[in-house]
């Protein structure tokens, strides 16, 4: 038995739904599925009644919830009193960001936190959402910049900014002779759409309301801009990325047998913002300084990139 088997049974029970809890866990099913097959083996009990369109606990679930709930709890509370004894100078900032993130949005929140964290270190990792939402909530990072949606009780959430897309086209593609498009002209075209491995939530929104608009969404097996641009080259599909001028992997359709156009559906984006342990700032003084600054940075909302 592990951490991870009683965070996944423990957002199962939560949700009481296998693919719900697996976005409230930023992974996908199958995972936490195996997951919670693995601590009822160990256990060798029975945690669930699955049924076809509903879980419900068993009494050997019901009772196992709240102590699952408690450990979890007091591992979280174990870190924050490490950190909460270190001196201020001593104390060590970490800070997350997902790679998928623009680098020149991602490294100006950077230069806030050293900042305000100055003259402590500032260690920076950088991860697919999922990974570091849990790592938020385990107290291993203090503040992340992911894609949300982020729905965890434990951990608070400030959206800083949504980004539009643009579509992605071979470069004699008919849609590249509009300077524009619209979901209207998506409709008889099949978006392809990366793996929602990396940042489940996020995924799966857009896809849910691509389908709902277009119709045809055809997920690919990989999360890599490379991969899927790639597939994009070699198929009649068109699929979404970040303007060119934000970086990142973007950049992959830098290139003369690409042409990008930018959708113009304000409901059709990718949501950012910082996410980080709730409990945590009553009693680090550090990381409440970084949130006080992130809202008062943010106080306007979220900005539209």
């Amino acid at each position: 038995m592990d951490i991870h088997h009683l965070r996944c049974f423990d957002a199962v029970a939560r949700e009481l739904h296998f693919g719900h809890a697996a976005a409230r866990l930023h992974l996908t099913p199958s995972p936490v599925s195996r997951a919670v097959k693995e601590l009822e083996r160990e256990l060798g009990v029975d945690l669930f009644v699955r049924k076809h369109h509903e879980v419900v606990l068993t009494p050997a679930g019901v009772a196992l919830a709240p102590r699952a709930r408690a450990v979890l709890a007091d591992i979280a509370d174990i870190t924050l009193i490490g950190q909460s004894t270190a001196t201020d100078r001593a104390r060590v900032v970490r800070v997350g960001g997902s790679f998928h993130l623009p680098p020149a949005y991602f490294d100006e929140f950077l230069e806030l936190v050293k900042r305000v964290a100055a003259p402590r270190a500032v260690d920076v990792v950088s991860h697919p959402s999922a990974k570091l939402v849990s790592s938020v909530e385990q107290g291993e990072l203090d503040l992340a910049m992911v894609y949300l949606p982020v729905v965890i009780p434990e951990v608070s959430v400030l959206e800083t900014a949504r980004l539009s897309f643009s579509v992605a086209m071979k470069s004699d593609d008919p849609l590249a002779a509009n300077e524009h498009l619209m979901l209207e002209h998506l409709r008889d075209r099949t978006v392809a759409i990366a793996s929602p491995r990396s940042q489940p939530a996020a995924v799966n929104g857009l896809s849910e309301r691509l389908r709902r608009e277009v119709g045809s969404i055809r997920h690919l097996e990989d999360t890599d801009m490379m991969s899927i641009a790639n597939h994009i080259r070699h198929s009649d599909d068109v699929t979404l990325s970040l303007d060119l001028a934000m970086g990142g992997t973007s950049r992959v359709f830098d290139d003369v047998a690409f042409t990008l156009r930018p959708l113009h559906e304000p409901s059709i984006h990718f949501a950012v913002g910082l996410v980080w342990r709730t409990a945590a700032i009553a009693t680090d003084r550090v990381l409440l300084s970084l949130v006080d600054m992130a809202r008062e940075r943010w106080r306007n909302g979220p900005e539209s990139l």
